[in-house]
């Protein structure tokens, strides 16, 4: 019921998707996760999502934004410039992202 509630009020107080990435990390993945599975997490939230969809206000985020994440992190989406994510990659972003919007449990 908590994990509801703190959607609800997120929302509520028109945060960015960054602002909402970065609490996870810190009241929910850090102390609930494995080390590793944490480190994993982090990555993909700070070097891929937060730089590319971070800015948008949590309600205002719609389905063509990821999308268009999906697109763009598969043809040029690495960190260092030279191309594009693996599809796994990419599937992995999009499942976190989904898994944190909408609080599924998360397995360590």
């Amino acid at each position: 019921m908590c994990r509801y509630f703190t959607l609800f009020l997120s929302f509520s107080l028109n945060i960015t998707l960054g602002e909402y990435l970065v609490s996870w990390l810190n009241h929910y993945a850090k102390p609930n996760l494995t080390p590793q599975t944490y480190n994993s997490y982090e990555v993909i939230v700070t070097k891929h999502l937060i730089p590319k969809l971070g800015n948008i206000r949590l309600t205002k985020l719609q389905p063509i934004h990821i999308q268009s994440y999906c697109t763009t992190a598969l043809k040029n989406g690495r960190c260092d410039g030279k191309g594009g994510l693996s599809p796994r990659t990419v599937r992995f972003a999009a499942s976190r992202l989904n898994d944190v919007l909408f609080n599924k449990k998360q397995a360590p």
